[in-house]
């Protein structure tokens, strides 16, 4: 009787865990492009832990695959609670808003947002609101060069805003090339 029990419990839980596994989905091709950024060994990097106004910044970026995003996220050079939002550009709406909370410097925080499920070549834009950030630029002094591609994710370019020009934290208007603040991503995950 004891060998039945045993048993039973050995298919019970191996049964358990083939279902989790199941039930789950691929995540192999995943890319999370903008915070690689922070890595290149072509650029210098100014720390600004506290700027004189709140900026709304990000990048407008656009998968190659189908997919989802599954978490959106943030790394700032001071802790602190700041409002991420990713955006259907194409649509004009609004698809995930989170404030996410860093308990440490320099530390990336994601948020699980669901599975939103992306058609490739949609235009997505990611944006943070905050009053410091890192600002990157290319040490031979020239202007990124866009799109820069990771895999099956495209940035396709860096906007900002000043939050006092820009109350409502829609996307912001102002693109510039030659400095970026890389300081929000996605996890975007091709079906793939």
């Amino acid at each position: 009787m004891k060998k039945f029990g045993t048993w039973m419990t050995v298919c019970c839980v191996s049964f358990m865990m083939l279902s989790i596994l199941s039930s789950c989905k691929k995540e192999e091709n995943w890319n999370s492009a903008v915070f690689e950024l922070l890595n290149r060994t072509d650029i210098a990097t100014d720390t600004i832990p506290a700027a004189l106004t709140s900026w709304v910044y990000g990048f407008k970026l656009k998968p190659t695959e189908d997919g989802y995003v599954s978490r959106i996220g943030m790394k700032l050079p001071i802790a602190g609670t700041f409002q991420v939002k990713l955006w259907d550009l194409d649509k004009g709406v609004v698809l995930a808003e989170e404030k996410l909370t860093s308990t440490q410097k320099h530390e990336e925080v994601f948020t699980d947002v669901g599975d939103i499920d992306i058609a490739a070549n949609t235009t997505l834009g990611i944006a943070v609101q905050a009053s410091s950030f890192y600002k990157i630029r290319r040490t031979d002094g020239r202007a990124f060069d866009f799109p820069i591609v990771d895999g099956n994710l495209s940035i396709l370019s860096y906007h900002e805003t000043r939050f006092s020009e820009n109350p409502s934290a829609a996307f912001p208007g102002f693109e510039t090339q030659h400095q970026l603040a890389p300081c929000v991503d996605v996890i975007f995950i091709a079906d793939k």
